[in-house]
């Protein structure tokens, strides 16, 4: 984590596995909410953090309370669903959508519904991250709702 800066917004997205708690797994090793922010809050420098979460369990992830003297907001979007299960699906490879990526060798991969859809709100809309408020009230995740289980979740704290 470099240094932050007064003002900054920090941008977490994780799309993978997660345990019951909703804590997220990166190499078997399992991460919190509150690692993350106590990483952030450390920096003692004025940030907003707000945190994209594709994963089972995702509501889980969610910290009620921002006990954080430097991070002055939080906002979370995590896939839900009334199981908890996040759901993926199989698509074609399309260079420009993963341009940025080393996973061009690859005819098909494989996608979370609720990354898979976020993306499509960004890039069809023109929308950037400042428009979280707009993706979330995106007609599509009735769409997405009613065909796949999948819900978006947003919460925010000051």
């Amino acid at each position: 984590l470099q240094k932050i800066n007064k003002g900054n917004v920090i941008l977490i997205y994780f799309s993978g596995h997660s345990n019951k708690n909703g804590n997220i797994i990166i190499k078997n090793i399992s991460y919190s909410v509150n690692y993350f922010l106590n990483l952030i809050n450390s920096n003692k420098c004025d940030c907003e953090v707000i945190f994209i979460i594709d994963t089972c369990y995702g509501k889980e992830f969610i910290q009620k309370k921002n006990k954080y003297k430097f991070i002055k907001k939080i906002q979370y979007f995590v896939s839900k669903s009334e199981n908890n299960n996040s759901k993926e699906f199989l698509i074609n490879f399309n260079i420009d959508d993963y341009k940025y990526t080393k996973i061009s060798k690859y005819s098909k991969i494989v996608n979370g519904i609720f990354t898979y859809y976020f993306y499509k709100i960004l890039k069809n809309k023109n929308y950037n991250i400042n428009d979280l408020k707009k993706i979330k009230d995106s007609q599509i995740w009735t769409y997405v709702k009613n065909n796949f289980n999948q819900e978006i979740f947003y919460f925010s704290i000051s």
